[in-house]
């Protein structure tokens, strides 16, 4: 099928109407309409919507339901169990590797802690939570 120059002369004259229409339109549509003093305040509770939040009359608190249990796709997960049966290799085991805390000594400000050995990469190299905030 091949286009035809007119056909594609068309087809741009048609393309530029449209984007001359829709800018028209973006630069007719103000903001505030003049002197309309409904419109301004229309606009001034919109802004104060946004801003300080829902509005709760006063001894009321808003009520959430949480309605996911009632769905269907709550309970969808117990009937995966040949998915799971697949993807276990072996069951859970209990963690209860036993270890000894580390004296540490912070190379910045120099306090002394008592650690665990996870959370120290060397002991000479330990930064303290207050001095690893900072730079250096």
């Amino acid at each position: 099928m091949e286009i035809d120059e007119n056909d594609f002369k068309q087809l741009l004259g048609l393309m530029k109407q449209l984007v001359e229409q829709n800018a028209e339109k973006s630069v007719k549509q103000e903001r505030f309409p003049e002197n309309d003093e409904d419109a301004t305040d229309q606009f001034d509770e919109k802004i104060t919507k946004k801003t300080r939040g829902p509005v709760v009359k006063k001894g009321k608190s808003p009520k959430f339901e949480n309605k996911f249990l009632s769905m269907k796709e709550s309970s969808m997960h117990k009937g995966d169990t040949a998915i799971d049966k697949k993807l276990n290799i072996s069951p859970p085991t209990q963690r209860s590797r036993k270890f000894e805390y580390i004296d540490v000594k912070c190379r910045v400000c120099g306090k002394s802690e008592k650690i665990s050995p996870a959370l120290a990469e060397s002991r000479d190299r330990y930064k303290c939570n207050r001095c690893s905030a900072s730079p250096g």
